[in-house]
């Protein structure tokens, strides 16, 4: 009994280092600071003009970019992955309130230059990616009254990375929805509504 399981542990650490091997080679995950926008628009009924609402937000991204296939380090082709956790504070009636929001995007991103893969060292790349993004937001009305709305959306995604090595890089970020997308934007008073979301995201991220 006592040697299986020495057996099994010895196995675990093996896998384990492995998959620190793997990540480490195709690896490069990122922290950084997002500015959102969700455009909210209302959907207009014979004779009246739509309604636009933009709130923003405050985020901090977190996330990385896994290669799957690439050319001497130099053009690769990776997925994404990121969160993205987003705040605004503002005055209500005399009194400090807040909207949240929460981001899951995910793209399939083609990348060329700068931080291809862990390996690659040169000063300046480019990355253009596509897929979509899940938000999950909640925007003050009243002091006791909130909407909130969850909802995807297919996006699109285009950055700049400027310095030399995937731990000293800096990289200019945009992210935005294809197309608007209808959705039910919930009233905790329940006057619920059925609008238009989009997503403009801009921001500044560091290889870690």
């Amino acid at each position: 009994m006592m040697k299986r399981a020495g057996l099994f542990l010895i196995l675990t650490g093996c896998l384990f280092a492995s998959m620190q091997a793997q990540l480490k080679d195709k690896l490069v995950p990122h922290a950084g600071f997002m500015y959102e926008f969700v455009t909210i628009s209302t959907i207009p009924i014979p004779g009246s003009d739509a309604v636009q609402t933009v709130r923003s937000f405050y985020t901090l991204n977190l996330g990385g970019y896994y290669t799957l296939l690439h050319k001497n380090d130099v053009l690769s082709l990776g997925i994404e992955p990121n969160v993205n956790l987003g705040f605004d504070l503002f005055q209500l009636q005399n009194k400090i309130a807040f909207d949240y929001m929460v981001q899951a995007p995910v793209f399939i991103m083609g990348r060329l230059g700068a931080n291809a893969t862990p390996y690659n060292q040169q000063r300046w790349g480019v990355g253009v990616g596509i897929g979509g993004t899940y938000t999950l937001f909640s925007q003050q009305v009243t002091l006791t009254n909130r909407n909130k709305a969850q909802f995807f959306t297919p996006q699109a995604m285009a950055q700049l990375t400027i310095g030399g090595g995937h731990n000293s890089s800096f990289t200019i970020r945009a992210h935005f929805s294809l197309k608007p997308i209808q959705g039910m934007l919930k009233n905790t008073a329940g006057s619920d509504s059925r609008v238009n979301f989009s997503n403009l995201g801009l921001g500044l991220i560091y290889s870690l």
